[in-house]
């Protein structure tokens, strides 16, 4: 831990975070940013190599209370190291592993990394939150486990042995980690498409409004015209049936004519407010498209691109730390 600590302190020196200090606000934001993800990188490689340190313990199991070998692997899931854990000491072997009230047995057998001798292997496996400790005994007559004072060198084996086994479970973990942060980030650069496609069809529907709304104008320019005419008709036809001294049936005919200029009249008179309201309609539905497209470019889009930048550098943190673990 104390190696950890100077390693940090060390780094910080070296960043010179004190000139930041000397800086304008602007730069001082920049330059902090930047040493913050410097640090974060930094940390990461220090943490992927100094999480996985095989200590060894005595703790207490089937056989008694014994030397033993310990090992937390950082964020892994039981069964996948469970299942790791049998393939990789069963690998040379045909001899199955049993499983005895949460202890993994496995019976006198040779494993070219550890001993050149038969040995016999306990392991306990127990999740904790936030990581998942193994602690193997290994014996060569079921009656003396193995340590560094006892036998240093098949000790310094084990010890290699289950580090290396938990490199590999933590790399996986961290493979796993960076796949979701890597699928995080192809998920806010979809957003940002999907936004950019949205404020296209935005502007093609505004386009399609204006032009309508101009088709609309000239059947309006149309419509007045028809009414001008309609309303000389029926003037016209007025003055025709004041010549009608006394009513008849033609006097009638043309009170008829009269009346049917009317609705029509009226009835252009009711188209012409329907394509007002009509343009009044896509003139406030422009202002809303508008106002989507704005809110997109000013906020949703520069809110998503900085996510994106705060999400690439979480990604460099995740591959550096993948990079560390050795």
């Amino acid at each position: 831990m104390a190696n950890y600590n100077n390693s940090i302190a060390g780094y910080l020196n070296n960043c010179n975070l004190l000139f930041l200090f000397s800086t304008s606000n602007s730069q001082f934001k920049m330059k902090f940013v930047t040493a913050l993800i410097l640090l974060s990188v930094h940390l990461a490689t220090v943490f992927a190599q100094d999480t996985l340190k095989v200590y060894e313990v005595k703790k207490t199991f089937s056989k008694g209370n014994h030397n033993g070998f310990s090992v937390k692997i950082p964020k892994a899931k039981l069964k996948e190291v469970i299942s790791g854990w049998k393939k990789n000491i069963n690998q040379e072997n045909k001899i199955s592993i049993k499983e005895i009230e949460g202890e993994y047995y496995l019976a006198k057998t040779i494993i070219p990394e550890l001993s050149s001798d038969s040995i016999i292997i306990y392991t306990i496996i127990k999740p904790n939150p936030t990581y998942v400790e193994l602690v193997s005994f290994v014996s060569g007559d079921d009656s003396i486990f193995y340590s560094f004072a006892s036998h240093p060198s098949i000790s310094l084996n084990i010890s290699e042995f289950i580090r290396n086994f938990a490199a590999n479970e933590f790399r996986k973990v961290v493979n796993d980690e960076l796949k979701l942060e890597q699928k995080k980030l192809i998920a806010l650069e979809e957003d940002i498409k999907k936004l950019e496609r949205d404020n296209e069809s935005y502007e093609k529907k505004i386009k399609s409004n204006e032009r309508a709304n101009e088709r609309t104008q000239e059947e309006i320019k149309s419509n007045l015209q028809l009414q001008e005419l309609k309303s000389a008709s029926i003037l016209q036809q007025q003055k025709i049936l004041v010549t009608y001294l006394t009513q008849s049936e033609q006097k009638i005919d043309e009170e008829k004519k009269i009346k049917s200029l009317q609705k029509e009249k009226r009835k252009l008179e009711k188209d012409n407010e329907s394509m007002h309201e009509d343009i009044d309609e896509k003139e406030s539905d422009n202002k809303d498209l508008q106002k989507k497209i704005d809110k997109n470019n000013n906020e949703i889009i520069p809110a998503k691109i900085e996510e994106i930048k705060k999400q690439k550098e979480v990604i460099i943190i995740v591959e550096t730390k993948l990079k560390g673990i050795r």
